[in-house]
């Protein structure tokens, strides 16, 4: 197995839900965007140079928070997972394993992130049959 870990400073933004906006169209809210591009830019910076992304993962996520809100640390999860797709992994589908954790009151608030490729796909994704 191949490990690779990351920091994203910052306080984690647990994943927002899809907000609508003028004419019905759906949008991701900022927080959530800016978030997302902060952890694909680190994870892209720090990924070793012969990472695989065709395998299947295990995602280690320790979520520190400053306050004490009440927060769940699934949507962190989401968020992370979201913003690794073309990086650590083709897709996050490939994640077959997930740890998390959330730490509040915490003096630096970041996100700690291990990503474990845990070897071959077992059973490869079929491609879906366009439908007429």
């Amino acid at each position: 197995m191949t490990t690779y870990s990351f920091v994203v400073a910052g306080p984690p933004q647990p994943k927002q839900r899809a907000r609508s906006g003028k004419g019905n169209r759906h949008y991701t809210p900022a927080e959530t965007v800016r978030y997302e591009r902060a952890v694909k830019a680190v994870a892209s910076l720090t990924r070793p140079p012969s990472w695989r992304t065709d395998g299947e993962y295990h995602l280690f996520i320790v979520a520190y928070f400053a306050d004490r809100r009440p927060r769940d640390v699934d949507n962190v999860v989401k968020s992370v997972s979201d913003a690794l797709n073309k990086v650590a992994f083709d897709d996050d589908n490939q994640v077959v394993r997930v740890s998390a954790e959330k730490h509040m009151g915490d003096t630096v608030p970041r996100t700690e992130v291990t990503v474990t490729w845990m070897g071959e796909r077992a059973v490869k994704a079929r491609k879906r049959k366009a439908v007429a």
